[in-house]
């Protein structure tokens, strides 16, 4: 199955992009899509445990199977207020 990845901050600098296609396996999870994003990017690693994943607008937990055609937003963290 295609999915879209979007990066944001600092992942997108980590990465270098902030667009990228993945071909993952029909059924994969979140967390089986961010195992193959940072496979792809290994810089990443040094976010892993804070990076938040979305799913359209909504934060998407690790097990949430991922659909055909989905866009998955690789979010750093971040603060404000």
């Amino acid at each position: 199955m295609r999915l879209e990845v979007l990066f944001f901050a600092h992942a997108a600098r980590i990465s270098g992009c902030h667009r990228e296609r993945f071909d993952l396996p029909e059924g994969s999870t979140v967390a089986q899509a961010l195992a193959a994003i940072v496979a792809r990017h290994p810089r990443l690693r040094e976010l892993e445990g804070t990076l938040q994943l979305a799913v359209g607008e909504e934060l998407a937990a690790p097990e949430r199977p991922l659909r055909v055609d989905e866009t998955l937003a690789v979010l750093p963290p971040f603060s404000g207020g």
